[in-house]
């Protein structure tokens, strides 16, 4: 019975809702649009949420911490450093919803 009840929780378990750390990425690309929102180009998208589209990752710009994310995204680019990624679900814009970052961090460094 245990076997049975662990079985199933195995089975559903990525449909559970998921936020957490990505395996480390390069940024390639960054940049930010006048509705709001940042978006970051990596070497490697997660899509964790299934969300619309994962050619891009957004960065809600209200965030408390939106200005030290963005200043070592551009960092890391600028020095070529790898990142991971803070993945929260997604950020719905007119146009899709796109995985939603909500921290950085540069692994190699701390």
């Amino acid at each position: 019975m245990k076997r049975a009840i662990f079985a199933a929780g195995a089975l559903l378990l990525p449909l559970a809702s998921f936020a957490g750390w990505g395996q480390p990425v390069n940024v390639t690309g960054y940049y930010v649009w006048d509705n709001g929102v940042a978006y970051i180009k990596t070497s490697s998208h997660a899509n964790p949420q299934s969300c619309s589209s994962a050619q891009y990752l957004a960065l809600d710009t209200e965030q408390k911490n939106f200005k030290a994310i963005w200043a070592q995204i551009i960092s890391a680019h600028a020095q070529g450093l790898t990142v991971s990624l803070f993945y929260d679900g997604c950020m719905q814009t007119v146009e899709a919803s796109y995985p939603k970052i909500r921290a950085i961090a540069v692994p190699n460094v701390w």
